[in-house]
């Protein structure tokens, strides 16, 4: 078990959730990727013993584990992964019309987001009816009137920059995926990697963002991915130092609690 705070942590931003996850993506999984089977099994055994935990006593956190179950329905093409989405997503649907905020950090956002998954995973329609219900309730007044402001409002996780892609993606369901973790991409190509090394002119540039946090840096990504150039990303310190450094994403969290500065 992941211990934080000297407290067993099983969500994305802290825990064991991400964990797993991280290690799904991973090119081992791979078709002749080469990694030993006793590895592979070592893994597939620990979301098993998620799974099957998840009824037994854990405080699950349902917005973040449907991530890593449906991760593995992907990998794995077994249902009782499939079942354990179901399960999450019925759960926030009983329980996910938070005060804590309009974000995809423990806020209503990032609740909705896990309908636009099941919808993309099943296409259902009732996910997707539950996701509009979902950003109907940010302009409830029960929900303006006592919704707690986030410290940074308008950043990423925590404020409105999360929520308007929520919005955004909406409008396009059968592509939404919640920011930095889309369970259907493709991160490898066997054992190849993307890795930017396309020349930029310093005095013409197609693209020019500010800003070379998390938001940045990803659209700048997609922006290569898709045959742009010319795209340069400029920041007044440096890469991460402004809203991404206080994000509670999983970058760093498998160092050593002194190194955890990432």
């Amino acid at each position: 078990m992941y211990e934080y705070h000297e407290s067993d942590y099983l969500g994305a931003a802290h825990g064991l959730c991400s964990i797993l996850h991280m290690l799904l993506e991973s090119p081992w999984f791979g078709e002749g990727s080469g990694a030993s089977e006793t590895k592979l099994a070592d893994i597939r055994g620990s979301v098993e013993a998620f799974l099957r935990n998840s009824g037994r006593g854990w405080q699950v956190p349902y917005a973040t584990a449907i991530y890593l179950l449906a991760k593995a329905y992907l990998v794995f093409k077994e249902e009782k992964y499939l079942a354990g989405c179901r399960k999450c997503a019925d759960s926030i649907w009983r329980h996910g019309l938070l005060y804590k905020g309009p974000g995809i950090c423990h806020g209503v956002a990032g609740n909705g987001y896990a309908f636009l998954l099941m919808y993309r995973l099943t296409g259902e329609k009732r996910y997707l009816y539950r996701a509009g219900k979902f950003a109907e309730f940010l302009s409830a007044e029960c929900f303006l009137a006592n919704a707690r402001t986030p410290d940074r409002p308008f950043s990423l996780y925590e404020g409105l920059a999360g929520t308007v892609c929520f919005l955004a993606d909406l409008l396009e369901p059968s592509q939404a995926s919640f920011p930095f973790m889309d369970v259907f991409g493709v991160k490898y190509a066997g054992n190849e990697h993307f890795s930017g090394t396309a020349a930029v002119s310093q005095t013409a540039a197609r693209v020019v963002i500010a800003g070379a946090g998390l938001l940045g840096n990803s659209v700048a990504y997609h922006l290569t991915q898709n045959g742009w150039n010319n795209v340069i990303v400029l920041d007044q310190r440096t890469i991460g130092s402004g809203t991404s450094d206080f994000g509670s994403g999983t970058i760093g969290l498998f160092r050593p609690s002194p190194e955890r500065n990432a």
